[in-house]
């Protein structure tokens, strides 16, 4: 179980990374990635995709904090006990 800690931080690092990218420049991103660009009423959609990624970055550093628990749900933000 040593591995999770890790591998949870690197997985919200590039999540957190590219939240940024897609924040910062959504259409120059995009076409570094070799897409075509997209049209200028993709704005929100690669926001709420932006938001998604930092969401889950968030979540793999909460994760990474102590990966046993939380993911075997014993201390659960959503319970109270």
């Amino acid at each position: 179980m040593t591995y999770l800690r890790p591998v949870a931080i690197v997985i919200g690092l590039s999540q957190i990374v590219l939240a940024a990218l897609y924040f910062a420049v959504p259409a120059g991103f995009v076409a570094w990635q070799g897409l075509t660009p997209p049209a200028a009423d993709a704005g929100y959609p690669l926001a709420m995709l932006a938001a998604r990624f930092l969401v889950y970055g968030l979540g793999m550093f909460r994760i990474a904090r102590d990966p046993v628990t939380t993911c075997s749900g014993r201390a659960a933000w959503w319970r109270s006990s």
